[in-house]
């Protein structure tokens, strides 16, 4: 997942594929313990589970820069679990 401040568009690739996203198209972060959620305004969700993010720290910053930049909301619920 690169965030791109330039061209205001998130890119997500794997090795099958590359998608971007631009940043007016996301409503919300909402983070758990173990995801990170990105709403989108169409309601679909981008789920990024923290075991696949390499590190963490650089990640954390990034959220906040695109929040900052986007004027979104991060929803942070830590203690939320699965029942």
């Amino acid at each position: 997942m690169k965030f791109d401040d330039i061209e205001e568009i998130i890119t997500i690739s794997d090795v099958n594929a590359e998608t971007k996203i631009k940043y007016q198209s996301f409503e919300v972060i909402e983070e758990i313990k173990d995801y990170f959620f990105f709403k989108l305004k169409t309601g679909e969700r981008l789920i990024i589970p923290k075991r696949a993010i390499n590190n963490q720290e650089d990640f954390a910053d990034e959220i906040r820069n695109f929040q900052k930049n986007c004027r979104i909301d991060c929803l942070k619920e830590l203690d939320w679990k699965w029942k």
